[in-house]
């Protein structure tokens, strides 16, 4: 039996289409598993002098630190990110993976939580199996994080 045309967009890209899955960068904050589709990231980098907001921050997290989850808080990396206002980083703590998402395993909001407007960055919630089992990981749109604290100058050194 011969095998199906694949669609349209994959035939003249050579790519997989969005159909298939939704490649993400997978980051964490205070023990919390994050996701950015993978277009939206422009590189990844170690921490060095330069003054980089956290993600948790960015998100309104409650200011606990990862050691009250974990005996020791996990390294944190510079994550370059496309936001509304150009390129700009943040800091996360790693685990940092790339990882092709099946497109089964993305839901919508529910209406509540999507009409919630200090959610307003999260888009939709994935069922992602990670090395601690399955885990409902929450999906960002970096283009609508709230304004840096720090501005959001662009990028002035190399990641």
């Amino acid at each position: 039996m011969a095998e199906p045309d694949p669609p349209a967009d994959a035939r003249l890209t050579g790519a997989p289409s969005i159909i298939d899955g939704l490649e993400l960068v997978i980051f964490h904050w205070a023990g919390l598993a994050f996701g950015l589709q993978a277009i939206q990231v422009r590189g990844l980098g170690a921490i060095g002098s330069e003054d980089a907001v956290s993600i948790g921050d960015l998100l309104g997290l409650a200011d606990t630190p990862a050691s009250d989850l974990a005996a020791v808080d996990p390294p944190e990396r510079l994550l370059r990110v496309d936001g509304p206002e150009g390129e700009w980083t943040c800091r996360v703590q790693e685990p940092v993976i790339q990882i092709r998402l099946r497109a089964d395993s993305v839901h919508p909001l529910p209406t509540l939580l999507a009409a919630c407007p200090g959610l307003n960055s999260v888009r939709a919630i994935a069922r992602w199996r990670s090395d601690s089992g399955l885990t409902l990981l929450p999906l960002l749109d970096a283009r609508r994080l709230p304004p840096c604290p720090l501005g959001w100058s662009g990028v002035e050194h190399a990641v």
